[in-house]
Parts: C-alpha cells; sequence; structure tokens
C-alpha cells in the first residue's frame, strides 16, 4: 500500500495537473468541432440574426481553441528542453509518421466498407495519404510533424527571446490576424487587403505562434504573479474576441447570403490567440496549486494519457450509427435542446474512446504509438 501511494505521489508530481486538464478540455473541444450541423454548425440551421443562432454561434467560436491549445501545451512542454536532432526524428517525427500511415490506411479501408469510396488500390492509398484528404481531422498529425521538424529553430528563440518579444509577438498577431481583416472586410467586403508581404506572415503559422506563446505562459510567466484583476482582463479580452468573431461571421453571412461549413468559417478562428491565451492562464491559476484525491488525480491523468488516442479514433465513433441514432433519440423522442444533446453525446463520445484507448493501450506495441 506504501509502494502505491508513493509510486501515485512519483507520477503526480512529474505530470503537471493544468497541462492534462487543458488536453482534456482540448480533445472535448475537437470531438465537438466536428459535429457538423447537429452542433458545430448548428447556428446555421436557425433563422438569421436571431438569439439561438448568435447564442450557438459563440459555441462554435470557442471550440476554435482546441488545436493551439494542444499546440501552445506541446510547446509548453517540449520547447524547455534541449533535444538533437536525431533524437527528435527517431522519438518523435518517426512515431507520428507510422501512426499516421496506420490510422490513415484503417480509416481508408473503412471508407471502402461503408461504400464511400470506389476507388481501392494502394496507389490511390499513398496519393490521398499525401494530400490528407482521407480524414480531414488528421490535419493536425501533419502539422504537428511540421512543428516538430522546426524544433530546432524555435528552440533557438526561445532560449533567447527576452520576454517583451513574446508580448510584442502577441500585439502583431493581434493586430495583423484579428484587427484588419476584421476592418478590411467591414470597410471593403474584402475587395481592399493589405500587400501580402507586408503582414509578417510565418509569424502567425499555427506551428509557430502557439507554441512560442505556450512556452511563454508556461515557463517565462510567473502564475503567482497572475491575479484577479488580470484575469479579468483577459477574460474581456476573451469576451470581446469571441463576440468580434460572432460579428464578422453574421457579417459575411449577410453580406454573401451564404452560411455553410465549407464558406463561413474565415473568421470564426481569427481571435483564437487572445482566447486561448486566457483559457490557458485561467486554468493553469485554478489548478495550479489545487489538491484532488489520488482516486482523482489517477482519473485525470488517466484520461489526460488517452487523449491523443481519443483525437486519433474519435470520427469512426461519431459517425457510428449508434450515435447518430442516439442522437435522433433524445432530440425527436425525448425533445432535448439540440445543443444539451451533442454536448452530451460529445461526452458520451469522448468517455467511449478512452475506455477503447485504455484497453488498447494494454498492449504494449500499441502503447507506444497512443
Amino acid at each position: 500500500m506504501k509502494t502505491l501511494k508513493k509510486s501515485i505521489k512519483t507520477v503526480s508530481k512529474e505530470k503537471l495537473l493544468h497541462i492534462e486538464i487543458i488536453r482534456i478540455l482540448a480533445i472535448f473541444l475537437v470531438i465537438f468541432n466536428h459535429t457538423g450541423k447537429n452542433g458545430y454548425f448548428l447556428f446555421a440551421s436557425y433563422p438569421f440574426a436571431t438569439m439561438p443562432y448568435f447564442i450557438y454561434m459563440t459555441f462554435s467560436v470557442f471550440c476554435k481553441i482546441a488545436v493551439p491549445l494542444f499546440l501552445m501545451v506541446s510547446g509548453a512542454l517540449i520547447l524547455k528542453k534541449d533535444k538533437s536532432i536525431k533524437e527528435i526524428f527517431k522519438n518523435k517525427i518517426s512515431k507520428m509518421a507510422i501512426v499516421l500511415f496506420i490510422f490513415t490506411a484503417l480509416y481508408y479501408i473503412r471508407l471502402h466498407l461503408l461504400k464511400h469510396s470506389d476507388i481501392f488500390t494502394i496507389k490511390n492509398f499513398f496519393i490521398r495519404l499525401y494530400k490528407g484528404d482521407i480524414t480531414i481531422p488528421y490535419w493536425y498529425i501533419y502539422a504537428y510533424i511540421s512543428f516538430l521538424l522546426s524544433y530546432p529553430f524555435l528552440r533557438a528563440i526561445v532560449k533567447s527571446l527576452p520576454e517583451y518579444g513574446y508580448k510584442y509577438l502577441i500585439v502583431l498577431s493581434i493586430f495583423f490576424v484579428s484587427i484588419i481583416p476584421c476592418l478590411e472586410y467591414r470597410f471593403s467586403f474584402g475587395k481592399i487587403t493589405l500587400n501580402q508581404y507586408g503582414k509578417v506572415s510565418w509569424l502567425f503559422t499555427n506551428i509557430v505562434i502557439y507554441p512560442l506563446i505556450g512556452y511563454y505562459l508556461e515557463n517565462i510567466i510567473n502564475i503567482q504573479k497572475i491575479n484577479k484583476k488580470h484575469i479579468l482582463i483577459l477574460l474581456a479580452f476573451s469576451i470581446f474576441g469571441i463576440l468580434a468573431s460572432c460579428y464578422m461571421t453574421y457579417l459575411k453571412h449577410r453580406v454573401t447570403g451564404i452560411c455553410n461549413e465549407e464558406q463561413t468559417q474565415d473568421f470564426m478562428d481569427i481571435f483564437n490567440l487572445p482566447i486561448c491565451i486566457f483559457t490557458y492562464l485561467f486554468v493553469k491559476k485554478v489548478f495550479y496549486r489545487l489538491k484532488f484525491n489520488c482516486f482523482t488525480n489517477n482519473v485525470i491523468l488517466s484520461i489526460s494519457s488517452c487523449t491523443f488516442g481519443i483525437y486519433l479514433i474519435h470520427i469512426a465513433i461519431l459517425q457510428s450509427d449508434f450515435i447518430n441514432n442516439l442522437h435522433k433519440n433524445l432530440t425527436e423522442v425525448f425533445h432535448f435542446n439540440y445543443m444539451i444533446a451533442i454536448l452530451l453525446l460529445c461526452v458520451l463520445i469522448m468517455l467511449i474512446c478512452y475506455f477503447i484507448v485504455f484497453l488498447l493501450k494494454k498492449i504494449p506495441r500499441i502503447k507506444q504509438l497512443l
């Protein structure tokens, strides 16, 4: 019994609880992001500019921080360590490449079995694997590999960049990524845009800015100096970002008359950075010194350790007949509110995926991939 308690304490010290909770939040948002017209794009089913239209759009805007949060966590943990290029390729990039190949192949077979694809050849598989269009949500793996390939340069940046550099990066991003595009569309409907060479665009790609800011929030900012006033200011910016994103999405819908998942997302993630910063620091502030009992700690750590596996398989569960029929029963038979129904299903999907991944991780070879 003493040995068990000792091992639990050791695991808890090695893991940062707020990081694990951010991972769990992020994977839940990833699942919601893929619910389509049943959840993520539910607002488009309601009359234009009505209360449900705007309320449900806020859910959609907020869930766009899912992948940025994962990249911030990666930056917070990976960029603080010196690793050789050989180590990065051997321990991380090779693993991601194997995972991408295996799970994309499984989804390719699934598409064929479900009659969603008439072509089923090795050549077609490798072409689509290269293009990354077999399972669209796997774009994150491609992005993560790109982040790992960029590690030596990003590591060099964080080793020498002073604190004001991160603040300057945040200001630049909000100005060029958030404010300017909003003003351009608001006053010219996108007809007048800043010359592309004047935007410092390379800084604002997902694999650069979010890992750098994640490193900054985790390893440079002293969370003990972040007080209630700071949190409230960040919350205000976050709320403004969500409302601005909703307004711009509404504006484009009004101007174009089009509101679908393919063509109406230009402004939904435009204020991701301030929303992410608030979410990260808020979770860290709340859980930095909060102590749970051993059972709760172990549950959080266990679910968090399965988030990558949940990400890999959640689409199959989400698109299953079981979930579709359950959604229909909740909304049509039991008359659940559509958003409440889909949020409950997202929790259920996450739990189902968790138990599957938990069992798969008992197999040694598979455990290394998940």
